[in-house]
């Protein structure tokens, strides 16, 4: 009960602890949670399920989020064309702690990608959408409830106007892409690939509160994120680097590390019978936060993520088992607006 009231306090008094977005470990596999302009890069067609679990033994959150992008022409447009244009759908649902706090928000991209040479592109994306914030107040216990015990009957002493609101979200970006050669195995010798960019989110700063003539806006999020894809010349072996920085008004955040990648199966490409499939096993570094420890699979059109986030902050001392699981699902495929079969590539 202690923490409940502890938890209201810090979430409905924005101006004292200012909200903080969601975040996935495997960042990775969330392209338009960290730039709109992410839209069409790394995959013609790709949709996207992600869940996260984190702080069971405080008070637990849980995320929820699917998404999908796609580039709209045909590969064999995208040779003849100097840019193309992409869009995609995004949709998460998070619930933080023991008052039904709830966030549910989806939103719709479109970017357009320039070539600026046969291995280069430069893409600009906006994003679009409406957000929903709301709490239970049948979960609420505060302290003017307490008279030796806790009488839920009894008034909770808090003004709270509304208990839930929606609004509307806007975010832009920028995106830098690189990819060499054609090859789309690591086998077929080199063929580096590399994202860069930067985004804003909740640059028009909404209102963010549940307490009456409250003005507490939302900080716009500044993220700046990378990775690459190296193979390792004639072996079935690459490494796959990659970091991601937020800030968001106080609060700021860093997420480093690499995946390492091994092809267990070549595929055939004749037949389809047998499905390249990879694996990928790596670390990264939540910097003061957790270490989060990372699988993916990767057979056919499936990706498989699976990660832990073993907690080295202060907070692994006063709670034990806090760390966060979170499981990923990723279907690629050719886009629906090219001809042109699908191929699997090391990504």
């Amino acid at each position: 009960m202690r923490g409940t009231i502890i938890f209201l306090y810090f979430i409905l008094f924005n101006s004292i602890l200012n909200a903080q977005d969601i975040h996935f470990s495997q960042f990775y596999m969330n392209p338009l949670l960290q730039n709109p302009a992410m839209a069409g890069v790394g995959d013609d067609f790709r949709a996207i399920i992600q869940y996260r679990s984190q702080w069971q033994t405080f008070s637990p959150f849980k995320t929820f989020s699917v998404s999908t992008d796609t580039k709209m022409i045909s590969e064999d447009m995208m040779r003849r064309k100097k840019g193309f244009l992409a869009m995609g759908v995004n949709f998460f649902s998070d619930q933080s702690g023991d008052i039904g706090l709830r966030t549910i928000q989806g939103a719709l991209s479109l970017a357009y990608h320039l070539k600026i040479n046969s291995t280069q592109t430069v893409g600009l994306g906006i994003q679009g959408g409406f957000f929903n914030r709301s709490i239970a107040p049948d979960d609420i216990s505060t302290g003017s409830q307490y008279i030796g015990y806790y009488d839920e009957s009894l008034p909770t002493g808090e003004y709270i106007e509304q208990y839930s609101f929606i609004k509307p979200d806007v975010a832009t970006g920028v995106v830098w892409s690189y990819e060499s050669g054609k090859g789309n195995r690591v086998v077929m010798g080199p063929n580096i690939k590399a994202n860069a960019g930067f985004a804003v989110y909740h640059y028009h700063r909404p209102n963010y509160s549940f307490i009456a003539n409250a003005t507490d806006k939302l900080h716009p999020k500044f993220v700046f994120h990378g990775d690459a894809t190296i193979p390792i010349s004639n072996s079935k072996i690459g490494v796959k680097p990659s970091y991601v920085f937020y800030k968001q008004g106080a609060f700021q955040e860093l997420l480093i590390g690499s995946l390492i990648g091994y092809i267990y199966s070549e595929g055939t490409k004749m037949t389809g019978f047998i499905a390249e499939g990879s694996l990928f096993l790596g670390a990264h570094y939540r910097v003061g936060d957790a270490l989060v420890s990372s699988l993916l699979v990767k057979y056919g059109n499936f990706v498989v993520g699976l990660s832990y986030d073993f907690t080295t902050s202060d907070l692994n001392k006063g709670y034990r088992g806090t760390g966060a699981f979170e499981v990923s699902l990723k279907y690629i495929a050719s886009s629906p607006f090219s001809s042109s079969g699908y191929k699997v590539k090391f990504r």
